[in-house]
């Protein structure tokens, strides 16, 4: 899959409607607002480059830090996205 991006992004603790009213307060100050984060995520999927990337709750590229599987896990990762990504291809080629 030339020239494709395979992005793992944690947004982190983000406020929404499931948490219950009393807790209001904490949420606003200890979460993201949706909006704010869905600015981060779509910030980390536009300033993405090629092959496997981890991006931070602010859409910052978190790099190797906190990642232990090593080049051979990612690349185990990154063969088994093009493997799927091209039998849904296929599949979807099929029903057309």
């Amino acid at each position: 899959m030339p020239g494709g991006t395979f992005t793992h992004s944690y947004p982190g603790t983000v406020s929404t409607p499931i948490f219950p009213w009393w807790m209001k307060p904490f949420i606003k100050l200890l979460c993201t607002s949706m909006d704010d984060c869905g600015e981060y995520m779509l910030y980390a999927l536009l300033n993405g480059g090629e092959g496997a990337q981890r991006k931070g709750e602010h859409g910052d590229d978190l790099g190797d830090k906190g990642y232990y599987g090593g080049d051979v896990v990612r690349e185990r990762v990154w063969a088994h996205a093009i493997e799927v990504v091209d039998g849904a291809l296929s599949a979807s080629a099929e029903t057309a």
